[in-house]
């Protein structure tokens, strides 16, 4: 198993626009420092689709040799092509797992889906890959008989991010597969999901709060309810997501002391003097 807390990394830049690897360097260490297991590069809160392929193979290789933590290559196209297109950039740096989110704004169907998939997961074998579902960004949902069948016939399918609140999905796939690793997008519905059977979390806020959602998985395995720590996570989740991803998350760094919290066009800072981010800092 790859962990259980896993950062989604915000991807730094500096004033020209461009990476700032120095702070790439120091998150990697704060993220470790709070107790993450992993990190996902490139991924929705790194602005993977503004990155060029010759920036996102660089920042890949930049946090591999900067962590000892696992690494995650987040795989974000519209198309087969274009994803075997970028695979063949970066196969020579033998990547072990791939976060590969459902083709967005072409609305393709289960059956597309399936497809998809399978052919990513023989193309890319023996990689693993986790299957990355989220409705409310893409427009498609991956169905639970999809996932099913792509279960059965890919070995390399080993997990899903599901950024949802659809407790049935996450306690079918635990019921009928329970190898299969189940991670929560969602900050704010960790413990529900725990409750359903998920394994873990893919997270944006555990870059600051990865001590925290530890915690929380730790008494939830050992039948303890956490209550009030719970609530404060869904308290910090209701601030730093009421503005688009990595809006927040970004704000959040930057008032904390992090450098080169810019973001690409059509992506912006937050301007507004908002007081309540004023008391998590």
């Amino acid at each position: 198993m790859i962990g259980q807390v896993i950062n989604a990394l915000v991807t730094p830049f500096n004033e020209n626009g461009e990476i700032d690897y120095e702070e790439v360097r120091r998150l990697l260490q704060i993220g470790k420092e709070n107790c993450n297991d992993a990190f996902v590069v490139g991924s929705t809160t790194g602005e993977g689709t503004s990155l060029s392929l010759e920036e996102k193979r660089n920042l890949y290789i930049f946090c591999k040799e900067n962590t000892s933590l696992e690494c995650i290559y987040a795989l974000n196209c519209l198309s087969l092509k274009k994803a075997k297109e970028e695979y063949d950039n970066i196969k020579d740096l033998n990547i072990s797992y791939f976060l590969i989110v459902t083709p967005f704004y072409v609305l393709p169907s289960q059956d597309g889906l399936l497809l998809y998939y399978k052919e990513l997961a023989k193309y890319l074998s023996p990689s693993k890959i986790i299957l990355y579902n989220v409705p409310k960004r893409t427009g498609v949902n991956l169905s639970f008989y999809t996932i099913k069948k792509l279960i059965k016939t890919c070995p390399n399918i080993v997990a899903l991010k599901e950024c949802s609140t659809d407790k049935n999905l996450i306690h079918l796939l635990k019921k009928n597969f329970p190898s299969f690793l189940v991670f929560i997008g969602n900050d704010d519905y960790v413990f529900e999901a725990l409750e359903s059977g998920a394994d873990g979390i893919i997270s944006v806020i555990s870059i600051i709060y990865g001590k925290e959602m530890q915690s929380i998985i730790k008494d939830y395995k050992y039948g303890i309810k956490a209550e009030l720590l719970i609530s404060y996570i869904k308290f910090i989740s209701s601030i730093v997501f009421a503005s688009s991803n990595p809006c927040g998350i970004k704000h959040l760094l930057e008032r904390r002391g992090e450098k080169s919290m810019n973001l690409r066009i059509p992506l912006v800072k937050i301007t507004s003097n908002d007081d309540s981010f004023n008391i998590l800092l």
